[in-house]
């Protein structure tokens, strides 16, 4: 006879809310073995990849209950940080 553990399905974690930026691919592998995954858009693998703004929402279940968590997916609206170039005493890259 073989016993196996099942993990305690409290233990799910999506992490902290994420941004990205255009272009940008987010993965999440919660890597929890021995349970079905059930993420917001139906799908049931056990990795989900977002490339927009959305709210990301896993249930995981086994024999032993029920836990949800939720990732919110935000764009970031800042553009890419420039530092001004000096050269001969003035400042290229930048007008106005």
């Amino acid at each position: 006879m073989v016993i196996s553990a099942l993990p305690d399905v409290a233990d799910l974690n999506l992490g902290p809310d994420q941004s990205l930026c255009p272009g940008e691919i987010i993965s999440l592998s919660p890597g929890i073995a021995n349970v079905q995954y059930l993420w917001q858009d139906g799908s049931t693998g056990n990795t989900y990849q977002s490339t927009r703004e959305e709210t990301i929402i896993l249930t995981i279940s086994n024999e032993c209950g029920t836990s949800t968590d939720t990732l919110e997916v935000t764009e970031s609206t800042l553009g890419p940080q420039l530092d001004p170039v000096w050269w001969n005493g003035t400042i290229q890259g930048m007008s106005g």
